[in-house]
């Protein structure tokens, strides 16, 4: 065919194709090993892929399992009890912790192995794309956390689409010797997977806490990707109480990957001073954000969604959600097309709820010019699980 057809338009064909097709077509010829394998093409298959309409073709939800390391996809039922197993390739160094899932971007999972020593903890990241089973270690960081309760450490991973480059992005807070809440000392780093290395990052830090939430009995704290930016919520330390008589002042930090700063997003007045402990940040559709506040008896939750991202006023308070026979309430995130995602457990214990990270999954060619190959496929046996996870309908933005 290749004698035949112009390579344009063999590319278009090739851009039709799904994922497991096309690497079979880099063993036809050298020509069509190259054009997929090009950084360009694969570029532009996520981005077909990601434009896919998911009405028309919803994808599976990439769900992460508390307490070990079992990935697997989550089929689009109204009770979530339909899944597939993901073949997890990698075992965990650590003694207490496991590799738990730090973000997910255009079908790339970066994954944090924790490992303690003596008095700090050593982390290795990993980046794995399950549906072409290739992984890729990163570097070392250049810092260490201590392990300290006066010392937190906070992730995102995600694309910067001006650099056609993947992200990694740590920063390190740390509180005085007395624990007292001030202006946090901070350590900031960002990997590259182009270039292939850790960047520290002086003069640009936040003056601002981030609560700290623990994942999976792990002390990273995840950020929300959504427009080349990491979300996190974040207050600041009042001298004295303010007219509302609090101390503090929340909002959302923001980190923008393409220029690597630092900006702010306004909450909702009615989550400005209250407990960022009940408050998380998830991405929204494909370019906003939403916020929950769950109710300090977790059984319901209250949902705000931005209708146009970065505007303040365009805040919009969806129908509150839950159900208090079902038990503990949890927020896994949004759907593409705007369904809340909540998980109920049976008991009064977070160690009844059995799902870690939720993301929506899919396919994709990254880290297919790169990266190690994993050998085992992934299992194709389908299981039916006593579902704790439902699908709220409650988007109306109009």
């Amino acid at each position: 065919m290749s004698d035949y057809l112009p390579e344009e338009v063999i590319i278009q064909i090739l851009h039709n194709l799904p994922v497991k097709s096309l690497i079979k077509c880099t063993s036809v010829c050298k020509l069509w090993h190259s054009l997929i394998k090009n950084p360009n093409f694969i570029s532009a298959q996520i981005a077909k892929t990601s434009s896919i309409n998911i009405k028309s073709n919803p994808n599976p939800l990439l769900l992460s399992h508390f307490d070990d390391n079992q990935y697997s996809l989550g089929f689009d039922n109204q009770e979530f009890k339909d899944y597939m197993p993901l073949h997890f390739p990698f075992k965990s160094d650590a003694r207490y912790f496991q590799a738990v899932a730090v973000g997910y971007s255009n079908g790339l999972l970066c994954l944090c192995d924790r490992r303690e020593t003596l008095s700090r903890y050593k982390d290795k990241f990993i980046l794995w794309n399950p549906s072409i089973r290739k992984s890729f270690t990163l570097p070392q960081p250049n810092f260490s956390l201590a392990i300290c309760y006066l010392c937190n450490d906070f992730v995102g991973f995600g694309f910067d689409s001006n650099a056609n480059d993947y992200k990694l992005f740590r920063m390190i807070m740390h509180l005085d010797d007395c624990g007292k809440i001030q202006e946090p000392k901070i350590q900031i780093e960002i990997y590259s997977l182009n270039l292939n290395l850790w960047k520290i990052i002086t003069g640009n830090a936040p003056t601002c806490w981030i609560e700290k939430q623990m994942v999976n009995r792990c002390p990273l704290q995840n950020a929300a990707y959504v427009n080349n930016a990491l979300h996190w919520i974040a207050y600041y330390s009042n001298d004295s109480t303010d007219d509302h008589g609090s101390l503090f002042r929340y909002f959302i930090l923001v980190f923008d990957l393409k220029d690597e700063v630092f900006r702010e997003i306004m909450l909702p007045n009615s989550m400005t001073m209250s407990g960022a402990f009940r408050h998380h940040v998830k991405v929204f559709g494909d370019s906003s954000i939403g916020v929950f506040d769950i109710a300090p008896h977790l059984c319901w939750t209250d949902i705000w969604v931005m209708k146009e991202y970065g505007v303040a006023e365009s805040w919009v308070n969806l129908p509150k959600v839950g159900d208090q026979k079902m038990g503990i309430l949890r927020v896994l995130g949004f759907k593409k097309n705007g369904e809340v995602i909540l998980e109920f457990g049976s008991g009064q214990s977070s160690a009844s709820i059995p799902y870690a990270f939720v993301d929506t999954y899919l396919e994709s060619l990254a880290l297919f010019d790169k990266g190690n190959v994993v050998k085992k496929k992934s299992s194709k046996e389908r299981h039916i699980l006593s579902g704790r996870v439902k699908f709220y309908s409650v988007l109306s933005l109009n």
